[in-house]
């Protein structure tokens, strides 16, 4: 891979919006369909209420240099 944006934006009622956009080199190793992420507090590094999601690929862009 060759970067990554990762964001997470609050919705609401304790409801987020998980997004990330990866970037490789198209003669690099084939991206992954889809990521898994545990999650953690920021005040004490413990698990968030729900640790644990799986993110799948829902669009694929060629980007052009």
């Amino acid at each position: 891979m060759v970067g990554y944006d990762m964001t997470m934006i609050s919705l609401g009622n304790d409801l987020y919006k998980f997004r990330v956009v990866a970037y490789r080199d198209v003669l690099g190793i084939p991206i992954q369909n889809s990521f898994y992420f545990s999650v953690f507090k920021n005040s004490d590094n413990s698990a968030a209420p729900t640790p644990n999601f799986t993110a799948s690929q829902i669009n694929y862009v060629a980007i052009t240099y």
